[in-house]
């Protein structure tokens, strides 16, 4: 193997351990930020987890490209039935989150929220 495959090697498998990284990072903030959210609207987040479902690159405020992740999770509102929601997350912010609420907390409580 030549010195520039070496290198080439050598910068594919750091740039796949830095996406795994990042990754990392990224789920385990959308997990806290997940059971903030559950806890203001007074829900659990069921098996402490979230999964991430896909991701995209958008242009940040001051025009740099960024990863938008989107993370899938479950919660109770304490009738031992399991709810999905998603939250988004823009680098390391908040972007917005769905609860998809039982029809009789859907009366008091919007189920869209977008984080400005």
């Amino acid at each position: 193997m030549n010195e520039q495959s070496q290198l080439l090697v050598f910068f594919l498998a750091f740039a796949v351990a830095a996406y795994f990284w990042f990754n990392r990072q990224a789920q385990e903030f959308a997990r806290i930020a997940a059971r903030r959210i559950c806890k203001n609207h007074q829900l659990q987040l069921l098996d402490e987890s979230v999964a991430m479902t896909r991701f995209r690159l958008q242009r940040n405020s001051h025009g740099r490209l960024q990863l938008i992740r989107h993370f899938n999770f479950e919660f109770t509102s304490f009738d031992n039935i399991r709810h999905a929601g998603e939250i988004s997350l823009f680098g390391r912010q908040v972007q917005s989150y769905f609860l998809d609420l039982p029809p009789e907390d859907n009366e008091t409580m919007d189920e869209n929220h977008h984080i400005p």
